[in-house]
């Protein structure tokens, strides 16, 4: 029997997260994973939804601002090679972080692991059962979508969003139930792929408690795309035909579609860990109770990503990771997911960290907020784009930046900046100061940071 300082049942990016901050501890890790490396993440998640679009992209003819013309039949015909190759693209990122974790000295046991003790847990594999010991526990087990009693999958109309890169083919109409995080990025992809889109939600915004400026700018262009937004609204009735779904939604509204796609609405992946007996204790949607530490109700067994009930996203479940390991390798560190940025896959695409103005003062802060507009950049005129929006938020006693929000062409890749000012103290002076290349997207950030210096000056 192999024994280990640290073992992580589940693969995804939370788990990869917590062995390899553990390497880095000089600790002996273990990750368990019984369906590939990567998780949600690399499979069904973000990696191949911006494979998708980025081949998508590259096809003569596609624009961003053109994208999504009603041709779901041509778009059917090309799905093979498409899939294919993003399925190639997520099986050499696997691949690579497989021989990273080898490169690492740490263990990666393929098989079903489950817990048979405080510190043991049983690998179970076609070709046998090995047990591995270890000092300490780390759970990463993900969710999955959880169904409506009212619409349960049936795998020919209902499916779960995570099943979306299984599909055979590209319906000509779909409607995706949740307009969080999950939805807006399966609506963008349909969207190109040719597909009339329908999103339900029964909020009021989409990306629902996020910037509600961002939101709407979100909605704009979605609409601009012609996809139909249904917020507000409850599912009435649905009613399956030989090749159809007849959907009622409340306020008389009527439509077919061919499929449905759910997201949002989850259940934690914890039906075979025996849980209760180890005293790790569970909420509604079972899932796992943890602390700021990460720690369950369990001495020396921590849980991480999804399977504690937060929305599946690869940032905070990498943040949650290191802050498991650490805790459980003797440093004291709590997790603030105020410093963590969310990122949302859309095109354009949405990121955010920090507080937003309208809450700020719920957390002792007196909010300022800059802003400017993405059509206002050289970098829209040169790039062809116009749709998006920049805000810094600041304190107005201290004037260090305490939130960004940002909609915009490759916001991902500018949000880690702002989550550098918000966990390092930096003042929006300093945001302000950014260099940065002339004409660049990054000047959006440095222009709603010299706006939200104005008006701590005291100007409008």
């Amino acid at each position: 029997m192999e024994e280990f300082d640290l073992a992580v049942l589940g693969g995804g990016v939370a788990g990869i997260s917590a062995v390899l901050r553990a390497s880095e501890m000089g600790a002996r890790a273990c990750l368990i994973e019984e369906k590939g490396i990567g998780g949600s993440c690399f499979h069904n998640g973000p990696y191949p939804i911006r494979t998708a679009l980025n081949l998508l992209r590259d096809r003569p003819g596609f624009s961003s601002s053109t994208a999504g013309s009603d041709n779901a039949e041509s778009a059917t015909a090309n799905l093979p090679g498409l899939l294919r190759q993003v399925r190639d693209t997520v099986d050499s990122i696997a691949c690579r972080w497989r021989e990273t974790l080898a490169g690492k000295g740490i263990a990666v046991k393929d098989g079903r692991g489950s817990l048979v003790g405080p510190s043991g847990i049983l690998v179970r594999r076609q070709d046998g059962e090995e047990l591995v010991k270890a000092g300490k526990v780390v759970i990463a087990t993900g969710s999955a979508v959880d169904p409506f009693p009212s619409l349960p999958f049936d795998g020919r109309f209902v499916f779960p969003g995570d099943d979306l890169f299984s599909l055979s083919e590209v319906p000509a109409s779909v409607l995706i139930v949740g307009g969080g995080k999950a939805g807006c990025e399966m609506a963008v992809l349909f969207r190109a792929l040719g597909s009339r889109v329908f999103v339900a939600d029964e909020k009021n915004s989409l990306a629902n408690g996020l910037d509600a400026d961002l939101a709407t700018a979100l909605s704009a262009e979605m609409k601009r795309r012609k996809v139909k937004l249904l917020l507000g609204k409850k599912i009435v009735s649905v009613f399956k035909d030989d090749d159809k779904i007849d959907v009622s939604l409340e306020g008389a509204i009527k439509f077919p579609v061919d499929k449905i796609m759910l997201t949002g609405r989850r259940k934690a992946n914890t039906g075979e860990l025996d849980a209760e007996r180890l005293g790790i204790r569970l909420g509604e949607r079972k899932e796992i109770l943890v602390d700021e530490k990460m720690q369950t109700a369990a001495p020396g067994i921590y849980a991480v990503g999804s399977v504690t009930g937060s929305v599946p996203d690869p940032n905070r479940s990498e943040e949650e990771g290191r802050v498991a390991a650490e805790n459980a390798l003797g440093k004291e560190r709590k997790l603030n997911p105020f410093n963590v940025p969310l990122m949302i896959y859309t095109d354009p695409e949405l990121a955010t960290v920090g507080y937003r103005a309208e809450d700020a003062h719920y957390h002792g802060f007196r909010a300022v907020e800059g802003r400017c507009d993405y059509s206002a950049l050289d970098h829209s005129l040169v790039a062809r784009e116009s749709a998006g929006l920049f805000k810094v938020v600041a304190d107005k006693t201290t004037k260090k930046v305490i939130g960004a929000h940002l909609f915009a062409p490759d916001a991902s890749e500018m949000i880690p900046l702002a989550a550098l000012a918000v966990k390092k103290g930096l003042t929006a002076n300093d945001l302000a100061a950014l260099a940065c290349g002339w004409g660049s997207r990054f000047q959006g950030v440095k222009m709603a940071a010299r706006s939200c210096v104005e008006k701590l000056s005291g100007g409008k």
